[in-house]
């Protein structure tokens, strides 16, 4: 059975490189929260914008669960506007009893200045760029394996998300993750 179609939801260009707005995306995932029941959790909240917000969107039924992320880099918006675009679908899992945790804007500072990471317009790492998924601070060194490869995490964002998503996986551990990113092909 084909999903609904939500109301309100325009899937032509808003932008002149054709992806959605911000405010757009956002006005289509906050329908998870006051139309189909989900609850919504704010991840991070920039404090130079009070109204940009890292956020997620999570069935009420828990266990193992499919995990949707994407937005990580903000000038890769294919996942997000694909997540917009297919929203019913994701829904429709959800309607079938299979537990969501969705995070589609997982760097929306990066998605409005169309920048790779969330604090620089430039796009290699080494001159002061960081990702809001790297979770190198919790992983082991490749050594010892006895001490973390980096001694905190790059920046405030990546620990307010890798802290939500340790506690959420308590309630809804991954059975499937999909982690949506569009990179260019180098030749």
């Amino acid at each position: 059975m084909p999903a609904k179609r939500l109301k309100n939801w325009s899937s032509g260009p808003n932008t002149t490189d054709g992806r959605s707005t911000l405010d757009e995306l956002t006005q289509r995932f906050d329908s998870l929260a006051t139309q189909h029941d989900w609850q919504q959790d704010t991840i991070y909240r920039y404090p130079q914008d009070d109204s940009l917000q890292i956020r997620a969107w999570r069935t009420a039924h828990q266990g193992e669960a499919l995990w949707i992320i994407s937005g990580i880099h903000g000038e890769e918006p294919a996942g997000p506007n694909a997540i917009a675009r297919e929203l019913e679908n994701v829904i429709a899992l959800a309607d079938a009893g299979v537990p969501v945790v969705l995070i589609p804007l997982a760097n929306p500072q990066a998605y409005r200045n169309n920048w790779r990471y969330p604090n620089t317009a430039e796009r290699d790492w080494r001159k002061g760029g960081y990702s809001v998924g790297d979770a190198e601070y919790l992983l082991p060194d490749l050594q010892e394996g006895s001490k973390p490869r980096a001694a905190s995490p790059p920046g405030p964002e990546t620990r307010s998300l890798t802290e939500y998503v340790l506690r959420v996986a308590q309630q809804y551990p991954p059975r499937l993750v999909l982690d949506l990113h569009e990179d260019e092909l180098s030749t």
